[in-house]
């Protein structure tokens, strides 16, 4: 990671906490005696500093970190709507990877003054205790936007509130004051960080092995941590916002842009290269998306829009990585003339709704406007003023879907 130099002023700082990361340590200890903390290192803690390269490879020149035991701390140069942008995914993607590796976790984002000099490992100002201190006060695994970050993203004309896919306003459960009987809430920007796949499952598992490991804490400290996690994510959806239109039989989303490509047999290789199976991070594969046929693709893409096709889109191999990749640039869906069977069923599969239009690829051009009637199978191209029917998908995809992916629906149906 490169180190920045000298800051001094404003900025953003985020700051992540991992949670229960004494436990992790004393069980290791327990397990393996004194004296072979460097073997806790090299297979526990080197983990997380992958996960924490991993992100940081994409900003290094716009953030930088300092991380001490189980707090990481992220902050930028100055506290520009760039920096706003780069730190928060940053970030955002450190607590997703963290909790699909079973780590459970805490962060927020603040705006304000910070000194930092990383040859001397200082880190010091408001914005800091800020950070951290809204970090600590969560009673549950989450991120969220502390006051000063919201009144700076309103200073440069973000408002929060215009930021629904990302954040959702919520009473945030927090800690207990002292002689408070019961936890008590405040109103904050949280991350949903239930939109991405996978995280709802990894926080259930952990939940289930705090359970079995430390039933005592459990019962005193950590269940309500869990329970309000869970019913956050249950609260503002859990999954990307198409599937929660379908779900809940809303008739419209919100506006989207189209990206067409006028060719039939778009295949795999095109929508995420062969190289690139050496992950299945969907972050990471969202980087590459449509790399072979666009490489442009993902510095215009933007969340919520739609890919338009032709016939036979996603022949080729049958690599679920084609759908994680698209599912991780945030497109709600994609059009096509038609699928290819493997295709249509690793979508289906992993939660991802798809329209098969034999007639959109002639009514919709590049960047026009279009909202789509999930329920009633109808795409309105808002530029040209036409609309478009389809046929939606059976119930029996719908249910999968809407359960976030087969494996989710076969263990919720089992769990029912």
């Amino acid at each position: 990671m490169q180190e920045a130099g000298i800051v001094n002023g404003d900025c953003w700082v985020a700051c992540i906490d991992i949670l229960g990361f004494r436990n992790h340590v004393l069980d290791f200890e327990r397990q393996y005696g004194k004296g072979h903390l460097d073997i806790f290192v090299q297979n526990n803690y080197e983990d997380i500093l992958d996960e924490l390269e991993k992100r940081n490879k994409y900003w290094p020149d716009k953030v930088s970190i300092w991380w001490a035991s189980d707090t990481f701390v992220f902050y930028t140069l100055d506290d520009s709507t760039e920096s706003f942008t780069c730190i928060e995914q940053e970030a955002t993607h450190f607590c997703v990877g963290l909790s699909w590796k079973r780590y459970a976790f805490r962060g927020a984002l603040a705006a304000g003054q910070l000194y930092a000099e990383p040859e001397r490992n200082i880190l010091v100002g408001p914005s800091f205790i800020d950070a951290y201190e809204y970090a600590e006060k969560q009673n549950w695994i989450g991120f969220v936007l502390t006051p000063s970050a919201c009144t700076k993203l309103q200073v440069l004309g973000l408002d929060p509130v215009n930021l629904p896919v990302t954040f959702a306003e919520y009473d945030v459960p927090v800690k207990k004051k002292e002689m408070t009987p019961t936890q008590s809430t405040e109103k904050l920007f949280a991350a949903r960080i239930g939109r991405y796949p996978m995280v709802q499952k990894c926080i259930t598992q952990m939940q289930s092995e705090c359970k079995v490991r430390y039933p005592d804490e459990y019962e005193t400290q950590q269940k309500s941590k869990y329970e309000n996690t869970l019913k956050f994510i249950c609260d503002t959806g859990n999954h990307f916002s198409v599937t929660s239109v379908v779900k809940n039989k809303k008739r419209k989303i919100s506006m989207s842009k189209a990206h067409v490509y006028k060719r039939d047999h778009i295949n795999t290789d095109e929508i995420i290269p062969a190289r690139y199976l050496n992950t299945d991070d969907q972050i990471e594969l969202a980087r590459h998306c449509l790399e072979g046929l666009d490489k442009d693709f993902v510095d215009k893409v933007k969340e919520g829009d739609v890919i338009v096709a032709g016939e036979d889109f996603g022949c080729g191999s049958s690599r679920e990585h084609a759908v994680w990749a698209i599912r991780g640039v945030k497109v709600q869906t994609v059009i096509a003339k038609s699928f290819a069977r493997i295709f249509y069923r690793n979508a289906i599969n992993n939660g991802f709704y798809i329209i098969e239009s034999p007639d959109a690829l002639e009514k919709i051009n590049d960047g026009d406007e279009v909202e789509i009637d999930y329920k009633n199978g109808l795409i309105k191209n808002k530029t040209a003023g036409i609309d478009i029917s389809f046929k939606p998908l059976p119930d029996f995809a719908l249910e999968i879907i809407n359960d976030g992916g087969l494996l989710e629906h076969i263990t919720k149906r089992t769990t029912d």
